[in-house]
């Protein structure tokens, strides 16, 4: 078996359909093909100024964004200053501590002096008005040996002696009169 040999053959005969040639005919295909570029040329610049404008904005964003954060900056570093004066602060305040609880246990002894002065003062401020109460009803007696005054001022009787250092002590009473003194012992 052996295969067959080809052997060139000649090419077919085809018909081309070619356009009889108008005159014109191909400045319309040109004018189309003009009026194309220029629409591409438009639509480009206005696509171009689109993207342009994007930029802009972009840019001015990204500045706003520097401006921010330059802001931000200058802030944290304001806050840093400001916690370290905070933690100086609050480590003279813990230093403190120690002075203010020392003045709490000194006001606190003192306190309990005071009161105990207090209670002291006001056993005293009994014993005065005991006294004071003796007295007075010392007083109510002079005056009931001496009577009520009478309208020139005077007393129907006269303190003539008082013997305070004596025990009981004792004053001398004389009647205005005349009359004999008596001696009244006053407890």
């Amino acid at each position: 078996m052996y295969a067959r040999m080809l052997e060139p053959q000649a090419p077919e005969k085809r018909h081309l359909a070619v356009a009889p040639h108008r005159p014109g005919a191909g400045s319309t295909w040109m004018f189309a093909i003009l009026v194309a570029i220029a629409a591409a040329a438009v639509s480009g610049g206005f696509v171009y100024t689109w993207q342009h404008g994007k930029l802009d904005e972009g840019t001015a964003l990204l500045s706003e964004m520097e401006a921010r954060l330059d802001l931000a900056v200058d802030r944290i570093g304001v806050l840093q200053g400001q916690t370290a004066a905070l933690s100086a602060r609050l480590d003279r305040l813990v230093g403190n501590l120690g002075d203010v609880k020392a003045a709490r246990g000194r006001l606190h002894e003192f306190l309990t002096e005071a009161r105990s002065e207090t209670e002291r003062l006001r056993a005293q401020l009994i014993e005065a008005r005991d006294e004071m109460a003796s007295l007075l009803g010392r007083n109510d007696r002079l005056r009931a040996l001496t009577g009520t005054r009478l309208p020139d001022g005077t007393h129907v009787a006269r303190i003539a002696a008082v013997g305070a250092g004596q025990a009981p002590p004792r004053v001398v009473v004389k009647d205005v009169y005349q009359a004999p003194c008596e001696l009244v012992a006053l407890e």
